[in-house]
């Protein structure tokens, strides 16, 4: 089953916006200086990547969950999923230990106090359903959390 990314919410809008104007300013300045092309491109190839990687939907099919980004699809295992849970406030208080925090998307590695470490493919943090899979917690931001969950496998409690 598909299903669509929540809608941006304002801040990714205004993250996004700003970091493109920035990125794609520093573009142009940095190839209008006697700069390498190395050090010009820089910006633009971080921009192309987060626009790449963004967060477009997700799928299920049977135990694999698929992250659909611009060209590509992220796979993740459901199997052994423990729970599923839709909390909005999951995201709270939470850093970015390596990744994307709000360029097109918030993804990568992130940590809070509630969740430990944990995995995040996100649009709106308020959409949030948390997956407690083995040894690992995803989450993701569906535009019907509802709906993605109960599509989702059994799960083992």
């Amino acid at each position: 089953m598909l299903f669509p990314a929540a809608p941006w919410p304002f801040l990714l809008k205004l993250m996004t916006g700003i970091g493109s104007v920035v990125l794609l300013g520093m573009t142009l300045a940095l190839s209008t200086q006697d700069s390498t092309r190395l050090v010009a491109g820089f910006p633009f190839v971080v921009w192309v990547l987060c626009a790449v990687y963004m967060v477009r939907g997700f799928r299920v099919d049977g135990d694999m969950l698929y992250i659909r980004r611009l060209f590509q699809e992220t796979r993740v295992p459901l199997t052994g999923l423990k729970k599923a849970e839709h909390r909005p406030e999951a995201l709270l208080n939470a850093r970015r230990r390596l990744g994307n925090g709000g360029l097109f998307a918030f993804t990568g590695q992130f940590h809070n106090q509630e969740l430990g470490g944990f995995r995040l493919y996100a649009t709106d943090p308020l959409k949030s359903v948390i997956l407690h899979l083995p040894g690992e917690v995803v989450v993701v931001t569906p535009a019907d959390p509802d709906a993605f969950r109960r599509a989702l496998p059994p799960t083992a409690a």
